[in-house]
């Protein structure tokens, strides 16, 4: 029975659209203050670890996640690095300029 319902819910889920995106291409996004405590709590036991504490930048345009049921963004930030984010764990930042730094 259980096998059942969870495809039921999926099938469901796959046969609506995703919500619109929050972020686009382009646009400055930082972590959200859980997933930074979450990643300063993993720098203190992990001492070295680099982790984007920083504003970052969106490269591409989100893709939608039907496994995770969440919109996924590329982003980028100190000019060499990049990575991937949950919509749930970002919030909008400060615009980026040629000045910002990353």
């Amino acid at each position: 029975m259980k096998i059942i319902k969870y495809y039921q819910s999926n099938y469901r889920m796959s046969n609506t659209s995703p919500p619109t995106p929050k972020f686009h291409k382009g646009q400055a996004v930082r972590y959200n203050a859980k997933k930074r405590a979450e990643m300063f709590a993993y720098i203190r036991e992990h001492p070295g670890a680099r982790m984007p504490t920083v504003n970052l930048r969106i490269w591409a345009e989100p893709r939608w996640s039907s496994n995770n049921n969440t919109w996924v963004y590329e982003y980028e930030y100190d000019w060499t690095s990049e990575g991937t984010a949950y919509e749930c764990d970002l919030e909008l930042a400060e615009p980026l300029t040629r000045s910002t730094p990353f």
